[in-house]
């Protein structure tokens, strides 16, 4: 099984799942995810602007998670047909215990930092444009040619220019010559510091008949690029009655909502049910 985050995955960004390789020419090839037997897609919600909205599998609380197992090939097939034919991903969530009466408090907590490294070496003596040759306006002012993408343009040597953010009223430097020299950080100087703070709590109960389990969790991330950031809230409940000796209901219920931006695209806030459910049990 392959699974690839898209850029910003931990932002919110898809995450992409293969079992066995690529099965669809169109890439449609996501495995159905089965949270406590209730499917879920795990397709991704992208807008009209193409922006990346995620999936909804990633919304699930890795700390509600009790375990995972992955169907393939005829075994997924023959449980879930045809929508089982990229794989299932059978997800267990936690629940609480059988025993005597009593109640239980934990605390999770999490804190990560990450920085962009590892940047490609770069050449810092030719600028914008694919020519060596300045362009002039009409009233003779060399300017940067941002026309092409490509950087074996004139010599980075101070030579006064208008340079992009002269274009624009709104810049201070409208309008202005600027000496031509290169920034070798400007690349670097980009991204910031981000962090991922991750917050629960979860109380568990029950005694010879019954169960139950509640579960908050609060993430916060900052990301390394400037205005990105997701902010995601998890409540997962779950509880188990014994009505006799053969007959026991259980119900299992899970909300996330996320508020994100990324990349400058805004996620509005829109609460979601993701997965609920509830079953009669026969003994």
């Amino acid at each position: 099984m392959q699974v690839t985050g898209s850029s910003g995955a931990s932002m919110g960004g898809t995450q992409k799942i293969k079992i066995r390789g690529v099965n669809s020419i169109a890439g449609v090839d996501q495995p159905l995810i089965v949270v406590d037997g209730t499917p879920i897609s795990n397709a991704n919600f992208a807008g009209a602007d193409q922006a990346d909205y995620g999936n909804l599998a990633q919304d699930i609380n890795p700390e509600d998670i009790e375990s995972v197992n992955v169907l393939k090939g005829p075994a997924a097939s023959a449980l879930y047909g045809i929508r089982g034919q990229y794989g299932v991903i059978m997800i267990t969530t936690k629940k609480g215990q059988k025993g005597p009466k009593k109640v239980s408090v934990q605390l999770n907590s999490a804190f990560s930092v990450e920085r962009a490294v590892n940047f490609m070496p770069m050449q810092n003596m030719y600028g914008g444009g694919s020519s060596q040759t300045w362009r002039t306006l009409p009233n003779g002012d060399k300017y940067v040619d941002v026309s092409v993408d490509e950087s074996w343009g004139p010599k980075m040597d101070g030579t006064p220019v208008r340079q992009i953010f002269s274009f624009y009223p709104q810049d201070p430097e409208y309008g202005q010559l600027t000496p031509f020299v290169p920034h070798p950080d400007n690349i670097k100087d980009y991204y910031e510091t981000g962090y991922n703070l991750n917050n629960g709590v979860t109380i568990t109960g029950g005694n010879e008949n019954s169960t139950f389990r509640l579960s908050v969790n609060d993430t916060r991330v900052e990301g390394v690029e400037p205005n990105t950031w997701l902010n995601r809230n998890n409540v997962g409940v779950s509880g188990s009655l014994d009505l006799s000796k053969k007959l026991t209901v259980s119900t299992n219920i899970n909300y996330a909502r996320n508020n994100a931006s990324v990349r400058r695209r805004d996620r509005s806030t829109v609460p979601a049910t993701w997965c609920s459910g509830s079953s009669v049990t026969w003994t």
